[in-house]
């Protein structure tokens, strides 16, 4: 396995291939004569001295196809802010709602992509839909994550035929090294709902391996600008007031429990390139409720996505090919400091937490799962991008925590604790773009543990994991073919792995059709094989999918499928035949749906073989999305699990977990959201309300409800009850 991390280090130097800068379209920002009103009308005289660019072509679905309605957009500068004048026509009134910061996804929108260091690797995103609300993001490789928030000015404005917007981001906001010539690299991206089309400049050509940025223009005028060296200090306020009852044990009274508390996030930018955030007890209350999962009859463990600011903010420099780092291990921190930017060239990152414990530990790998317990967490992550595309990194990390506490009536002095549980990762990967067409990614790591535990004996123990993919994509086709092996003693209390000790290949392809003067958009024909072996070589699990995609030129999507399964569980060897459809459909602005459907064959996941069989599976998850007014959207949630002997009957057990989450939007900043939600299998509900007021991030004002009711009898009863107001001021120094 050191062998291997070696081998990838050195695949990434030595056989990258030179590849030549294709000649780049370019746009120059010019400097303003007066400051600029962002108010998403054009009107100040400095947009006439702007260059117009206006070459815009379909990015999707007919690729370089002329788009629909026409777009421009201009750059200026002031000393402390970069600014896009976006123009947009409209011959049908285009689709947006006022919504949520970030939920815009569903309508118009307009994005500019922003890559101040110059080498196409990444790129901040900003943009606006047509009534203002704005997003942003992280652009990595191909890959956008809306989950980064940053602090910026956007105005919209709709008229009878287009609309305008004003997009103002402070050079700030932005990490990028000074006094250097190389020129920042632009993309813009229009998605036009109501013609169900997206379209770029310059083209995005997706036959073309590699970033979206490595096809960006080039955009010059900005050498002799500043980003600053920013700090914010955000100190925070919350107060809860929290209840419970016991209603079967006849306790009808409520027992209420007040707590205050309060926190501090520190930003600062210690170069132009590089930001250290900290926090002291940040708060990570029930703001935003996990979405319900199912948990019945699942064979690995689940995973939850991570909300929380102060992971999500630079959390994408600790991507790489294998999920090594997942942050919801860290359940609790009390205190925690991250680097992250770029210094001589690379892109680094260091994450070091300490945590009061909580986690499930499900999911890690080898050894114990249980809970973890207070301890700390540390990682540090560091790639470096070369050529046209290349890059090579290097992760290390780990987690220490005191061995189980036994319980407290046996707890002295001798024997408090019985010792210290460890466990480290260190890890090498690298992308390759081999030519036009194809390109691979290779990751190898390798951890060792020390667990200490009351409840076992001491383990010392230690393992492997890698993986590589080779990928090649042409204008109609892609392939992948992909190995990853993970060893049968691989821990990695720092991410998450579904199994250990099997190996997976996998194979998929797809070819797109477009077909000409029809309803349909597009066609593509997907095959889809994966295949698992144990530690022997044995195949323990393959499953063919064959399954079309059909677009439809009115905002509808269908992907009707099947699944071949040849499957192993505790000694038995299972063949299973299931099909599975997905729907969608957006024609009608004020209701939409999305349906994923399997039904057929499936495995029952008994405890033992005995209680383990064949059986007749349905998962069914409808999500349904309601604007019946701008202002207003509701977006409800059904999962379905239905497990039975036979298709009709002899039923096992069934899961219904429904949820519906409206938002009344009475301001871009001003809102109020309820949330119930209900598990069949529990029959357990939950109702969250919230009342939010978000100037901008950080900023924020949140007062809600969250309350819980269990079956007590015949009827639901409200058990729990939680009252919060949260207070936050982000101070820009």
């Amino acid at each position: 396995m050191r062998r291997a991390m070696l081998l990838i280090l050195l695949l990434g130097l030595a056989l990258a291939p030179a590849v030549a800068h294709a000649d780049r379209p370019s746009v120059a920002a010019v400097h303003t004569n007066a400051p600029l009103r962002i108010d998403g009308v054009l009107d100040e005289a400095d947009w006439q001295r702007a260059e117009p660019i206006s070459g815009f072509r379909v990015l999707y679905p007919r690729e370089n196809e002329a788009p629909a309605e026409s777009t421009i957009v201009r750059v200026l500068y002031e000393p402390n802010r970069i600014v896009f004048g976006i123009w947009c026509g409209a011959k049908r009134p285009p689709r947006a709602s006022l919504t949520p910061r970030d939920d815009v996804f569903d309508g118009d929108q307009f994005a500019v992509h922003i890559d101040p260091n110059g080498d196409g690797q990444r790129a901040y995103i900003f943009g606006v839909n047509p009534v203002g609300v704005q997003f942003d993001g992280i652009l990595t490789g191909t890959d956008a994550d809306f989950k980064w928030d940053a602090v910026f000015e956007a105005q919209a404005k709709r008229d009878a035929d287009a609309w305008t917007a004003e997009i103002a981001v402070p050079f700030r906001t932005m990490r990028f090294p000074q006094g250097r010539a190389l020129p920042w690299r632009v993309w813009y991206r229009r998605d036009n709902v109501t013609r169900n089309e997206a379209s770029s400049w310059p083209l995005y050509e997706r036959g073309i391996s590699g970033a979206i940025m490595l096809q960006a223009a080039d955009l010059t005028g900005l050498a002799g600008v500043q980003s600053g060296h920013d700090l914010s200090i955000t100190p925070y306020v919350f107060a809860t007031s929290d209840g419970v009852r016991d209603l079967p044990a006849g306790q009808t009274q409520w027992h209420d429990d007040v707590s205050k508390q309060a926190g501090l996030d520190v930003q600062a930018g210690l170069t132009s390139q590089l930001t250290l955030n900290a926090t002291w007890n940040p708060d990570f209350s029930q703001i935003e409720s996990d979405a319900l999962l199912i948990d019945r009859n699942q064979r690995y463990p689940l995973q939850y996505k991570e909300k929380r600011p102060f992971f999500l903010e630079g959390g994408d420099v600790f991507d790489g090919p294998m999920q090594l780092i997942y942050t919801r291990r860290i359940a609790a921190p009390s205190l925690g400091v991250k680097l992250t930017g770029r210094a001589a060239g690379t892109n680094i990152g260091a994450l070091v937490v300490a945590d009061d414990g909580g986690a499930s530990m499900a999911g890690s790998g080898y050894g114990p799962d249980g809970d973890s317990r207070r301890g700390e967490f540390g990682v540090l992550r560091a790639t470096r991008p070369f050529g046209d595309g290349n890059s090579v990194g290097l992760i290390a990390g780990g987690h220490r925590m005191p061995s189980e506490y036994r319980a407290q009536a046996e707890v002295t002095l001798d024997h408090a604790v019985a010792g210290t549980s460890s466990n480290g990762i260190a890890g090498a990967d690298t992308h390759l773009k081999l030519g036009a067409r194809w390109a691979f990614e290779g990751q190898a790591a390798w951890t060792s543990s020390d667990i200490d535990s009351v409840a076992g004996p001491h383990q010392i123990f230690s393992d492997g994991i890698w993986v590589a993919r080779l990928n090649y994509k042409d204008p109609a086709r892609s392939m992948q073919f992909g190995v990853r092996n993970v060893g049968k003693h691989f821990r990695d209390e720092l991410g998450f792995q579904e199994r250990i000790g099997v190996r997976y290949e996998h194979v998929n392809g797809a070819w797109n059709l477009y077909p000409q003067k029809s309803a349909l958009q597009r066609v593509t024909l997907n095959t889809d094989v994966l295949a698992t072996h144990d530690p022997t070589g044995s195949v323990t699990f393959i499953d063919a999918n064959p399954w079309v995609e059909i677009g439809f030129r009115q905002n509808a999507f269908l992907a009707p499928g099947f699944h071949f399964v040849e499957e192993d569980w505790l000694g038995t060897h299972y063949h299973q035949e299931k099909a599975d459809l997905y729907v969608e459909e957006f024609q009608w602005q004020p209701l939409g749906f999305s349906l994923t459907a399997s039904l057929g064959d499936g495995i029952y996941y008994g405890d033992t073989r005995a209680t383990s069989f064949l059986a007749w599976t349905e998962n069914e998850d409808l999500e349904i999305t309601s604007h019946p007014r701008e202002w207003l959207k509701s977006a409800a949630s059904v999962k379905h699990l239905y497990v039975a002997r036979r298709p009709t009957h002899g039923k096992v057990l069934e899961q219904w977990l429904i949820g519906v989450n409206t938002n009344v939007q009475f301001t871009r900043s001003l809102a109020v959201r309820v949330y119930p939600q209900y598990d069949s299998d529990s029959q357990h509900l939950s109702v969250n309300a919230l009342v939010s007021d978000v100037l901008h991030p950080g900023t924020v004002l949140y007062a809600g409800v969250n309350g819980s009711f269990d079956p007590v009898g015949t009827r639901q009863h409200a058990t729990a009850r939680q009252f919060f107001v949260k207070a936050s001021y982000r101070f820009e120094l």
